[in-house]
């Protein structure tokens, strides 16, 4: 069956197109690239099995995925 991944989703989102912002990007290209790193962290996650609930997202996927 298809697990639904949606904890932490708002709190990735917010904190991500904060980081964005802060660097400087537009609000637009910020929002994009927030989104970007979000989707990747679900679907870092889609396989995770922890508790019996919603999956987490998988905050450290970028990193893993690109020498960080």
């Amino acid at each position: 069956s298809e697990m639904c991944i949606e904890t932490g989703t708002g709190c990735t989102l917010s904190a991500a197109l904060a980081v964005k912002l802060a660097e400087g990007k537009t609000l637009p290209v910020a929002t994009a690239e927030a989104k970007a790193y979000l989707t990747g962290a679900i679907e870092a996650a889609k396989d995770e099995t922890i508790g019996q609930g919603s999956g987490p997202v998988r905050h450290f996927w970028f990193c893993k995925t690109h020498g960080g």
